[in-house]
């Protein structure tokens, strides 16, 4: 491999840069896998027996997605509803 080659291949993908295409349009997609990631390690710490644990773990992910969309409900209607009726000075 020449030296170019070589630095091509690591430049290849800067993810902060440059991420993947499908990224943009459906990045709010993963709000599911992460409220499924911190609900697994959460319950998993907190519980005493973990008897119920895939339970708790559903209904806390649940909880998390729905609490965040109903944040972005929230900012939508404060940014496109609410601010344009406020007076500009």
């Amino acid at each position: 491999m020449t030296a170019a080659t070589t630095m091509s291949a690591l430049l290849a993908h800067m993810p902060f840069i440059e991420p993947f295409p499908l990224a943009h349009r459906y990045w709010w997609l993963l709000i599911v896998p992460v409220a499924i990631g911190v609900s697994m390690a959460w319950k998993a710490v907190r519980l005493k027996t973990l008897e119920e644990y895939w339970r708790h773990v559903v209904s806390m992910s649940v909880q998390v997605v729905l609490g965040v969309a109903g944040i972005a409900v929230g900012l939508y209607v404060l940014i496109i509803v609410v601010l344009p009726r406020l007076p500009a000075e």
